[in-house]
């Protein structure tokens, strides 16, 4: 759902015109050309897409409007792979990986835990790294137990991943290039 400080691109098809970089203001609201301010506040990407295209036929002859999560505001991370519940979830004050694979249920009994990425650099510019939450489960590198930042991406795989780098290009690099649009981002919740 979208939360205050989020950063959209929604566009219209073949109205560019329509093409604009939103930011949900403190008031839970964006301001959209045509669509006026548009309450947004804890919707999903399919109600505000339902909402926009609503206020649009007034003016466009079925708009067909496309959204796309640029930037997360407040201090959220992503969870996804071999977890019980993958999706984005907002952190607060110091957490930790295990701690965000905790609000997110859990492993799932074919998690690798040696192998868990941890994405930095936001959805623009993703950098991977791997750690080993076996020796942080076995008190042995507490170290591997990293502190989250806003905009992580924790990963847990099913197989070990040799290349971390190609997984981060091949997998993530479509987030971070926008191409994931309303219904990408839905998927990880």
């Amino acid at each position: 759902t979208l939360e205050k400080g989020d950063v959209l691109y929604i566009s219209v098809w073949q109205e560019d015109d329509l093409s604009h970089e939103v930011i949900v203001r403190p008031d839970g609201k964006i301001s959209f050309p045509l669509a006026g301010d548009v309450p947004v506040l804890y919707l999903t990407f399919t109600q505000l897409r339902a909402e926009l295209t609503k206020r649009l036929k007034e003016y466009i002859r079925d708009p067909i409007v496309s959204i796309s999560l640029r930037k997360m505001g407040g201090k959220k991370v992503i969870v996804l792979g071999e977890v019980q519940e993958p999706g984005v979830y907002t952190v607060t004050g110091e957490r930790t990986v295990l701690e965000a694979i905790a609000l997110a249920g859990g492993f799932t009994e074919h998690a690798v835990h040696s192998s868990v990425i941890l994405v930095r650099g936001g959805l623009q510019t993703p950098e991977g790294t791997r750690l080993d939450l076996n020796r942080a489960i076995n008190k042995t590198d507490m170290g591997q137990n990293v502190a989250l930042q806003s905009e992580d991406i924790v990963y847990v795989p099913k197989k070990f991943i040799a290349n971390v780098n190609y997984f981060v290009s091949q997998i993530l690099g479509p987030i971070s290039k926008g191409v994931w649009t309303f219904h990408g981002i839905e998927t990880l919740k």
